[in-house]
Order: structure tokens, then sequence, then C-alpha cells
């Protein structure tokens, strides 16, 4: 039960954002939307724009029990000896996102100030709109292009 309200909670901005956009998009008197601030802000993070890509990107915001145990390895990893471990551990419990989060206040607690340090810096950058502005453009996207794969509205 403990995984699957995390998964839930994890999902609920994807979810969210794709009804939001159905409905705007169900508005019969629009003009045709333009994508191309979402392909901007998709394409700064380095994040693909094409349906796979934006399938793929989607996909990694829902996490499987793995994932979930793998978070506590990640806030560990922010204190290794070597520094490429910490920087990938810091960058893949950005990707994590919220879920990560109580494990990285926990980790503000930490006897080692790099893991503080670390865990106050990526608290921040979940907490900010970044990610949930770059789920919104993506979910834009994917109902605009309906790639195979994903959920006709």
């Amino acid at each position: 039960m403990h995984h699957l309200f995390y998964r839930l909670v994890r999902f609920f901005p994807v979810v969210f954002g794709v009804f939001v956009v159905t409905a705007i998009g169900r508005a019969s008197d629009s003009p045709p939307a333009d994508f191309s601030e979402d392909e901007k802000l998709l394409k700064d993070a380095k994040i693909a724009t094409d349906g796979p890509g934006l399938l793929e990107f989607i996909r990694k915001r829902i996490l499987t029990t793995a994932e979930i145990e793998r978070i506590d390895v990640l806030v560990k990893r922010l204190g290794d000896r070597e520094f490429k471990n910490r920087v990938q551990a810091a960058t893949d419990l950005k990707d994590i996102g919220a879920v990560s989060l109580p494990k990285l206040r926990f980790a503000l607690k930490a006897k080692d100030a790099e893991v503080r340090r670390r865990a106050a810096e990526i608290i921040e950058f979940i907490q900010s709109d970044t990610m949930s502005h770059r789920l919104a453009a993506a979910a834009r996207l994917l109902q605009d292009r309906q790639p195979d794969g994903a959920v006709r509205g």
C-alpha cells in the first residue's frame, strides 16, 4: 500500500496535466495551439520532444518498487568518496522528484556536511516549479501529437 501511494502521488501531476490539456484542447472555437514555448522549455532541459521521447520522460516519473528502494541508495551516495558518484546521485534524485523528498529531508540531519548540502540543493530544485512546468509541457505536446503508446483523449 505504501508503494502504491508513492506511485499515485508521483503520477498525479501527469494525470492532472493531461486532463487539463484535454479539456483545453476540446474547446471548439479556439485557434490551433502554438507549442513552441513548450518545445523550447523541454529542449532547454535536454528532453526529447518527439513522441517516444515525451513518453519516456513521462514514464520516468512513474516509480516502480525498485526505484523507490533505490532512493535510499542514492541519498547515501550523496556522500560518496567519488565526486562523479555524488553528482550522478544528485541528478538521479532530481529526476525522481517529489517522491524522494521525505528521504532528502531526513538527509538534512546527516553528519556529513556534503550530504546535507546536496540534499538541500535537491529539495530546492524539486520544490521549484521547474519540474511541474516540464511535465505540463510534455503532457500538452503528447496530447497534440498522440504518438503510439499514449492514451487517446
